[in-house]
């Protein structure tokens, strides 16, 4: 982390919106919420930025800049991994958090791509968009997708699941 670009991208940037703009919920076949067989239920998940760009609007003569991060969070649920050598800390380390299934056990799978948009303040220089990107956007973005996907699970009655808080990536 380079905490120099980063800082001058905090100065230049101010959070405006987050809105979500591409959203896929698949439901296995093999999935019957109304007659549940899954106790344990194995929860993947793996977040971060898929693009960056900035525009330029007019607001009653005013050019204002806008920087508009897409970023891309997902979850699978799968059921109970019988090889007790996967321990959750793999299963949650780093931020791609896959353990080799065959498509077929994965019950359910969402997927949300966030756009975060900021009023860019001030000149600011491309590297330090682009580390603003890696370590700030996921933090305002993951409060958003933790109410959204909580909800979602909900309503295919999958049982609680709490995604855990975000972690600034190493």
């Amino acid at each position: 982390m380079n905490k120099e670009l980063l800082n001058q991208a905090i100065k230049c940037l101010q959070i405006r919106d987050v809105i979500p703009e591409a959203i896929d919920l698949r439901v296995s076949d093999n999935y019957e919420p109304a007659f549940p067989e899954h106790d344990n239920l194995v929860l993947q998940y793996r977040h971060g930025i898929k693009r960056l760009n900035t525009k330029t609007y007019d607001n009653n003569g005013k050019e204002i800049n806008v920087l508009i991060a897409h970023y891309e969070c997902a979850l699978r649920i799968l059921p109970p991994v019988n090889n007790d050598a996967i321990k959750d800390s793999e299963i949650n380390s780093e931020h791609d958090h896959n353990i080799e299934h065959n498509n077929e056990d994965v019950l359910i799978e969402l997927i949300a791509v966030f756009a975060a948009y900021y009023e860019v303040n001030a000149d600011i220089q491309k590297e330090s968009i682009e580390e603003f990107g890696k370590y700030n956007v996921g933090y305002h973005v993951w409060p958003y997708w933790r109410e959204f996907a909580s909800s979602m699970l909900a309503r295919v009655r999958i049982p609680i699941v709490s995604l855990p808080l975000y972690t600034i990536p190493e």
